[in-house]
């Protein structure tokens, strides 16, 4: 059943954020409550997951607000945003630490900024004021650093490409001859794909670091295909399979991470590659539309669907609405080679992820794996990949954060399918998902519809299945 994007979007906000200021009496709080939006008032504003979320909410908030149905719920809009500002907004503006913190808080503070220097208004409905004088300020502060000075960008720029990728050989068919890149790229390129963006929008694109980033990100879309990725055609759509990144123990990389999920691509972790590469994509729109140094609303320059940044990110999707099709859900990892893990005795997966796992060990008492959930003993692993197959409308739900690369198929027809199918439920809408209490990923869930509802009405798109 077809909902439209905006009315699903305020259900959300009125119904499970309240009056933006404060928690209704009957959101209930709870680990593994989707629905706990008030958290990130409870939490530590200097932390990666905390930014993260707070971010999430400021793209969802700014692009719901052009669409609210009347004045009382567009006062509770700003409030929230007041709100999230004043915990928030200084910390993000000084977050120089890896992940996609870096580039969700910053496009979040950045959306906040737009809104109010578009309707020429401050922040003035809860605590200390916070003016739009200030937002700039915060967001030249992000600005404030050699942008691309990072190891990812610096590898690029030495011409060490070629080297930091590795093609894996093994005794497994589904993982033998598959590519997968020896760091993690989801952080990396969501913060550059918002520096970009940011950069672009308010310092303007006549400069020598919107010529740099513009090379950086057309070599770095190539690279996606033909160094990190795996690509194939399949009915006629080019798919791209990307495996999430990290050094894996005897990989020939002399790397000290050994992370055991480096050769598995992942649904969330995708997701937030399309997001970076949308960013990118605006920049170039922002651009061509000359409204460079204007700040404009993300809903105003949305990336053309040529750009390279574009088509990649649309080969991104089209590998998970393949396997969503397929299977009836996505997975937060799955194999290479176009091959879903989806861990359960039943189809055999299990046995696969154990004896992959084991492989990577190579006999090591103990691996020594230093990121995500994984613990030293095997059963990190193998928990991880239970939860995932049993709970796939959590999972599956991080998709919606591709609808930033527009109305793809995926997001408009593929996940609420899956979702209706797996939960036996016809109430398969985002209010649903952001509401139902089930998973461990729930916050993680929620989050991601939240992002996703935000691409959707920062693209113009009215109506989603």
């Amino acid at each position: 059943m077809a909902f439209t994007v905006k009315t699903e979007a305020e259900k959300i906000f009125t119904n499970l954020m309240g009056t933006g200021a404060s928690r209704l009496p009957s959101d209930p709080v709870g680990s593994d409550n989707r629905a706990d939006f008030h958290g990130i008032f409870s939490m530590d504003p200097t932390v990666e997951l905390s930014i993260q979320r707070a971010g999430s909410q400021l793209l969802f908030l700014t692009a719901l607000y052009p669409n609210a149905s009347t004045s009382t719920v567009r006062t509770n809009i700003l409030a929230r945003i007041h709100r999230i500002l004043n915990m928030y907004a200084k910390t993000i503006a000084n977050y120089n630490q890896g992940g996609p913190a870096g580039g969700l808080g910053p496009m979040g503070l950045y959306s906040a900024y737009a809104l109010a220097n578009e309707g020429k208004f401050d922040y003035t409905l809860a605590g200390t004021v916070v003016t739009r004088t200030q937002l700039l300020s915060y967001l030249n502060t992000y600005l404030n650093t050699t942008l691309l000075d990072n190891e990812f960008a610096k590898r690029l720029d030495q011409g060490k490409l070629d080297v930091d990728y590795r093609t894996v050989v093994s005794t497994h068919n589904y993982f033998n001859g598959t590519n997968h890149a020896c760091f993690a790229l989801n952080g990396i390129i969501i913060q550059l794909g918002a520096k970009f963006f940011i950069h672009t929008a308010i310092k303007g694109a006549g400069n020598d670091t919107y010529t740099k980033f513009n090379a950086f990100f057309n070599k770095l879309a190539n690279s996606l295909r033909t160094k990190f990725g795996n690509t194939r055609s399949n009915n006629g759509l080019t798919e791209l399979c990307l495996p999430m990144g990290g050094g894996i123990y005897n990989d020939g990389n002399n790397t000290a991470v050994n992370q055991v999920r480096g050769y598995f691509p992942s649904a969330g972790y995708n997701a937030l590659i399309v997001m970076g590469l949308n960013f990118a994509a605006r920049a170039y729109r922002c651009a061509e539309l000359e409204l460079s140094a204007k700040a404009p609303q993300l809903r105003h320059v949305v990336a053309l669907p040529t750009h390279v940044c574009s088509s990649v990110a649309t080969e991104l999707a089209n590998y998970y609405r393949t396997y969503t099709a397929y299977s009836n859900q996505a997975f937060e990892i799955g194999g290479p080679n176009f091959v879903a893990l989806g861990a359960s005795k039943d189809n055999g997966w299990l046995d696969v992820a154990k004896n992959w796992y084991d492989y990577q060990k190579n006999g090591q008492e103990s691996s020594n794996y230093n990121e995500g959930t994984f613990s030293k003993e095997g059963s990190g692993f193998l928990n991880l990949a239970y939860q995932d197959a049993n709970d796939p409308i959590s999972v599956t739900s991080y998709l919606y954060s591709m609808t930033w690369n527009g109305d793809h198929t995926l997001v408009n027809t593929t996940i609420g399918n899956a979702i209706k199918a797996k939960s036996g439920t016809s109430l398969s809408s985002p209010y649903y998902i952001a509401s139902a209490h089930v998973g461990f990923k729930a916050n993680a869930g929620a989050s991601r519809v939240l992002q996703g509802l935000a691409g959707a009405m920062n693209n113009g798109v009215t109506t989603l299945n």
